[in-house]
């Protein structure tokens, strides 16, 4: 398979969230050829996926690492990414958007992919209404380690 960019011109994409959801769009958004961060406030975490990486087990079975693993929404503008996708309980959402916020090259925007009713109006208060856009998921899964 082709990546959908050169390796010179790749798109980021930060997943900020890496629960069932956040790691399952991260690693195929990875499989497709984007580079990808993560991102999850859980040091114990993070630490894990810097060791071991993730492996989904069960209906789709994965395994993959990824090179840039964050505890921070600041530290991610090391990272640069075009894009943020948000995979977070809605009541966490205000907060990471105004770090968000403070990222310097969202160009594209940030696609919240997350339970809960009008969840993008709290990201296009924040980025603007035409650089929010919403991801519905229907999705069941637990996160074993």
């Amino acid at each position: 398979m082709k990546d959908v960019a050169s390796e010179n011109n790749k798109k980021k994409v930060a997943v900020i969230g890496i629960g069932p959801v956040g790691m399952t769009l991260a690693i195929h958004l990875q499989e497709a050829g984007l580079e990808i961060a993560v991102c999850d406030l859980d040091k114990m975490k993070t630490n894990l996926i810097k060791k071991d990486g993730v492996q989904l087990i069960g209906e789709i079975n994965k395994k993959t690492s990824f090179k840039n693993v964050f505890s921070s929404i600041a530290d991610l503008e090391k990272f640069n990414p075009d894009l943020v996708v948000v995979s977070l309980k809605t009541t966490h959402l205000p907060s990471a958007m105004k770090e968000i916020a403070k990222l310097s090259n969202i160009s594209f925007g940030v696609i919240c992919a997350m339970n809960g009713i009008d969840v993008e109006n709290m990201s296009s208060e924040v980025i603007g209404e035409s650089r929010t856009f919403r991801m519905v998921i229907n999705f069941a899964g637990n996160l074993t380690a």
